[in-house]
């Protein structure tokens, strides 16, 4: 965040020195986040993330990305365990008023929701945040397209696109935006879905074809003359 931004934002949510020194990082506590993060990787070990649980999402306060709420169960079933609709608007309630962000621990409700306790400011949007094949099957939400990049939510190009116009050797990529894909970016983030061995294949030889082209049309490589 520019130092102009940072001050308007600081202005904006009356965030107070003591705020500053917790979102700050300082080598002091470079440890102590290392060993914060190894917890909390084990701690998300302990549940499961799939795109069919997102019951909610969260914004983060500070880097503005998209969060996802998790459930085992689906809201307002019935059942030991199961969220209500009044568990999820108080903890939706909670969220707003305790100002997410990345990495928190959410008041679980019984332990009826959980979160990436590992994610952190900066990281791409999670595969999970994307509406999956099966729709809202098993009580799932629908939510609207970002850029898993820079989180904005317009212009944004689809996984089809890219994998027709990068050698991404069988790998799905997730949703980015035009002006994130115009440049570039890299890392691009992935769905973790298996890789497409035939998909890679074809990328491969497409991507060559394209260097070949390229380099035919900026004259570094002669076209062959026929007989």
């Amino acid at each position: 965040m520019p130092p102009s931004n940072a001050r308007e934002y600081t202005e904006t949510h009356n965030l107070s020195a003591d705020d500053l020194r917790k979102i700050i990082p300082t080598k002091k506590n470079a440890n102590t986040e290392k060993e914060d993060l190894k917890r909390y990787k084990l701690e998300d070990k302990k549940h499961v993330f799939d795109a069919t649980k997102v019951r909610t999402t969260a914004a983060c306060v500070l880097c503005g990305a998209t969060r996802c709420i998790f459930s085992k169960n689906a809201v307002g079933g019935s059942g030991e365990g199961v969220p209500s609709e009044e568990d999820l608007q108080s903890l939706e309630q909670d969220i707003d008023r305790n100002r997410f962000i990345c990495g928190d621990k959410i008041k679980r409700r019984n332990n009826k929701f959980y979160n990436r306790r590992s994610v952190r400011c900066g990281d791409p949007i999670e595969a999970n945040y994307y509406n999956p094949s099966t729709g809202t099957k098993g009580g799932r939400i629908i939510t609207k397209d970002l850029c898993a990049i820079c989180y904005v939510n317009a212009d944004i190009v689809s996984p089809e696109e890219i994998i027709a116009t990068r050698d991404l050797s069988g790998k799905t990529p997730l949703p980015i935006c035009r002006g994130c894909y115009d440049e570039e970016v890299e890392p691009l983030p992935f769905s973790g879905a298996r890789k497409n061995i035939q998909q890679a294949k074809k990328q491969k030889k497409k991507y060559k074809k394209r260097q070949s082209n390229e380099a035919v049309n900026s004259g570094h490589k002669k076209v062959p003359r026929t007989s």
